[in-house]
């Protein structure tokens, strides 16, 4: 099965032809989950794929973005960056590339916990056949959202139970467990159902809410096609959109986790999803906030969308790995492809 990523159909074409992945920058975190047991299947892959290659390893201080700015800069020409870790590693090295012009294509290979990009666009699992998707991948530009004075995301970011989640799963839960740490903190957090009172500016208008969950999206459809959030969400629109989820009690979280497998929430009574550019949300206390799984603060926090920021290698035959029946009534558009 195809990943989703939006719902808007457009007719094929053939996909524009990209220089072949001959050299690369390997961006690796040693610290992610698997990261060093990975690293000797991925160099093995691409050498006997012929590619020359260069690692650059983020310990301490030395993260992504200074990374990238100094090899790009310095370095020889590369066709590609490939993030070898998890959801950070990969949102970290987005960050840095859409700062830099001209920048290589991103390529991820995901060794980490959540891997939420890589499991939405289709990237397999395990690091060898990434590789060899990498080779053969399409280009896809994918807007990013910038948080004010901090990174970008690409997938989107959250205030309420989805950050509840995250920060409720332990380092050490998540390198034993792996997305399975994720579970009993999700079930918790639904269960408490918590409402908090919160401003959200689009683009200068005030919307005041009572919510358990606000998410700036920039991806319609994620994880593998696994949750829809919105049939008219695009990640190259030049937009993000705001969902706010306040359900008033555990029938309205049930209908809406149910619309959220099986056909989207765009019609739930209590789904509210707000389109802009320019997004700030208040909450009367500070909540945590996630982004592309990894916590960043608490709130208040900004946000601006950064369009076509980074060009993302998409395999082209995604891994096959859900397969929910949605409506008949969705349209099941694929992945846009740079022309």
């Amino acid at each position: 099965m195809s990943v989703f990523l939006h719902a808007r159909a457009s007719a094929p074409s053939s996909p524009r032809a990209r220089r072949p992945l001959t050299r690369a920058l390997l961006v690796f975190n040693p610290a992610s989950r698997g990261g060093l047991r990975a690293l000797s299947q991925v160099t093995r892959a691409l050498h006997e794929a012929g590619v020359a290659f260069e690692v650059a390893e983020t310990i301490g201080s030395s993260r992504p973005t200074e990374v990238l700015r100094s090899r790009i800069a310095a370095g020889p020409s590369y066709d590609a960056v490939l993030a070898l870790g998890g959801d950070g590693t990969a949102m970290e090295t987005a960050s840095a590339l859409a700062t830099l012009p001209d920048a290589p294509a991103l390529g991820i290979i995901a060794v980490g916990t959540g891997n939420v990009l890589a499991r939405t666009i289709g990237m397999p699992r395990d690091p060898a056949r990434a590789v060899h998707s990498l080779l053969d991948a399409e280009t896809s530009p994918v807007d990013l959202g910038r948080i004010e004075n901090g990174p970008a995301f690409a997938i989107g970011l959250g205030v309420g139970l989805d950050a509840s989640m995250i920060a409720g799963a332990s380092a050490a839960m998540k390198r034993w467990l792996g997305p399975v740490a994720y579970v009993w903190p999700a079930l918790r957090a639904g269960l408490r159902l918590e409402r908090f009172h919160v401003s959200i500016q689009v683009d200068g208008v005030t919307h005041d809410a009572e919510a358990c969950s606000v998410l700036i999206a920039n991806f319609g459809t994620v994880l593998g096609d696994m949750f829809c959030f919105g049939d008219s969400i695009a990640h190259h629109d030049g937009k993000l959109d705001v969902c706010v989820f306040s359900p008033m009690s555990l029938v309205d979280a049930g209908r809406i986790l149910f619309r959220l497998l099986f056909g989207g929430v765009s019609q739930d009574r209590c789904v509210r999803t707000i389109r802009g550019e320019r997004i700030r949300i208040s909450t009367e206390v500070p909540r945590q906030v996630q982004a592309d799984g990894e916590l960043l603060g608490l709130t208040p926090v900004s946000v601006q969308v950064e369009p076509a920021a980074v060009q993302l290698l998409v395999p082209r035959t995604p891994a096959r790995r859900w397969r929910l029946r949605r409506s008949a009534r969705q349209v099941r558009p694929q992945l846009r492809i740079v022309r």
